[in-house]
């Protein structure tokens, strides 16, 4: 997602050197603007590669993170869970809601918005593991 802003930038200074800017050293403004602009192409080139590739990762982590959260529903009806595997489940639980909010996060960004997919707002983080969503229905 990076890749898109550093090529708009590229594109930006290829502009700039290419019909601002004469310099007089040992290349004209024109040939140092014509090969930012070239670069900044390639780069534009790769990034809009990049954008079905990422989508695509990010509905994989989608399922991920849904299949996370059923693990995590079925562990908690099992009544022989030790403290450790509990403790070691809370961290799993931690480190996907972590992954979750930065994704949203940058989906909501305006610049790398079109990089992530819209069901990624609706996917809910994961509850604590000590509450289950019966109990937090039963407290309202």
């Amino acid at each position: 997602m990076w890749t898109f802003l550093v090529s708009l930038i590229l594109v930006l200074l290829g502009i700039f050197f290419f019909w601002i800017v004469k310099v007089e050293v040992e290349y004209s403004g024109r040939v140092l603007g014509g090969g930012f602009l070239m670069v900044a192409g390639i780069w534009l080139f790769f990034s809009l590669i990049a954008l079905p590739v990422d989508r695509n990762c990010n509905y994989a982590f989608i399922e991920q993170f849904e299949a996370t959260r059923s693990t995590v529903m079925d562990i908690r009806e099992c009544p022989g869970i030790s403290a450790f595997e509990r403790l070691a489940l809370q961290k799993e639980i931690l480190e996907r809601n972590e992954k979750l909010a930065e994704k949203q996060y940058y989906s909501r960004n305006i610049w790398f918005n079109w990089y992530f997919p819209k069901e990624l707002q609706e996917v809910k983080p994961i509850r604590n593991f000590n509450m289950s969503e019966k109990e937090e229905v039963r407290k309202k």
